[in-house]
């Protein structure tokens, strides 16, 4: 995704913990997640908007967010997203990207993982969390 927020020229900031945080999970689902959240957070990226990437470690789980800031789509997924029925008549009505994250939540859920999101007028945060590995 580094063309695309050059391309949008998105100015990033990188907020790594010192450890970085270590997770044992299969490689395809690791990228397809990770796809997910980058994909999903620059459909709703404007070009004034700032994107914030942080890792760490809460709670022993590796945390991901991806946040944009000075931008607040009203469209932005909430929580719902990811707590509906997937039979639910209104899954029917969720965009491409959303039901991608969708997918990507119930891929990881069963192994102690999550995907959340929080919008704020002005930001929007994709949350990614998934059991930390003591190496």
């Amino acid at each position: 995704f580094d063309s695309q927020i050059r391309m949008m020229r998105l100015p990033v900031r990188r907020d790594y913990t010192a450890d970085s945080p270590w997770v044992s999970m299969e490689r395809d689902t690791a990228q397809l997640v990770i796809h997910q959240l980058f994909a999903s957070i620059l459909k709703y990226t404007s070009e004034n908007a700032d994107l914030k990437i942080t890792t760490s470690v809460q709670d022993g789980h590796c945390l991901l967010e991806l946040t944009i800031e000075n931008s607040g789509p009203a469209d932005f997924p909430t929580n719902d997203l990811f707590s509906m029925e997937m039979d639910n008549p209104g899954t029917r009505r969720l965009r491409c990207a959303d039901l991608g994250l969708r997918v990507a939540h119930e891929m990881v859920t069963p192994y102690g993982g999550s995907l959340g999101s929080q919008h704020l007028s002005t930001s929007g945060t994709l949350r990614f969390r998934y059991p930390h590995t003591r190496r």
